[in-house]
C-alpha cells in the first residue's frame, strides 16, 4: 500500500514541476522579450535543472508502476494457489468423512472375515485344549493334596516317545455330540 501511495505522490510530484516548468517558460519568455541575457541565462540554467528533476522522476514512476504490476501479479499467484489448497483441503476433507462413515462397516467385515478364518478357528481349539489341560491338572493337584494315598494315572498330555510311531490324523475334529451306535 505504502509503494502505491509513493507511485500516486511521485505522480502528483511530476504534474507539478511540469507546470513549473511550463510557467518558468512563460516567464522566461516573458523575461526574454524585457530583460537582459544574464535573466535569460539563469532562467534556462533553472529550467534545464527541472527538467532533469522530472526526467528522474518520471524514471521513479515507472520503476514503481513496474514493481506495482509485479506485486499484483504475484498476488494473483498466491491467491490462486490459496483457492487450489483450499480446494484440496476440502476434498480430503470429504474423504475423511466418507472413510469415518464406512469404517464402522469395515471394521465389523475385518472381524467377520478373521472370525471365518481357519487361524482363528485354530486358535480357539488351541487355547480351549489349554484351558482343559490346565483345569484337569488343576484338579489332579487338588485330589493328589486331598488323597495322598490315592494314585493317579499319569498325565495323559505328555509326549511319550512310544506314541511318536504311531500314524494319526494331525488334526482330529471335536465331536462332544451322543453317540450313536453304527447302523446295523
Amino acid at each position: 500500500m505504502a509503494l502505491i501511495d509513493r507511485v500516486l505522490d511521485a505522480g502528483r510530484v511530476i504534474e507539478r514541476q511540469s507546470n513549473t516548468i511550463a510557467a518558468l517558460r512563460l516567464e522566461n519568455q516573458e523575461l526574454r522579450s524585457s530583460s537582459g541575457p544574464e535573466v535569460v541565462a539563469a532562467a534556462e540554467q533553472r529550467a534545464a535543472a527541472l527538467d532533469e528533476e522530472v526526467s528522474r522522476l518520471k524514471a521513479e514512476l515507472e520503476e514503481g508502476q513496474a514493481r506495482v504490476r509485479m506485486l499484483d501479479d504475484e498476488l494473483r499467484t498466491l491467491s490462486n494457489d490459496i483457492e487450489s489448497a483450499r480446494s484440496s483441503a476440502w476434498a480430503v476433507e470429504e474423504a475423511l468423512k466418507e472413510e469415518h462413515r464406512v469404517l464402522p462397516e469395515r471394521i465389523e467385515r475385518a472381524v467377520a472375515e478373521y472370525k471365518a478364518s481357519a487361524g482363528f478357528e485354530r486358535g480357539l481349539v488351541r487355547s480351549g485344549r489349554a484351558t482343559y489341560e490346565f483345569g484337569y491338572r488343576v484338579a489332579c493337584a487338588r485330589v493328589r493334596a486331598s488323597h495322598p494315598e490315592w494314585e493317579l494315572d499319569p498325565d495323559p498330555f505328555a509326549d511319550h516317545p512310544a506314541d511318536e510311531t504311531v500314524d494319526m490324523p494331525a488334526s482330529v475334529p471335536f465331536d462332544d455330540g451322543p453317540e450313536t451306535p453304527p447302523p446295523s
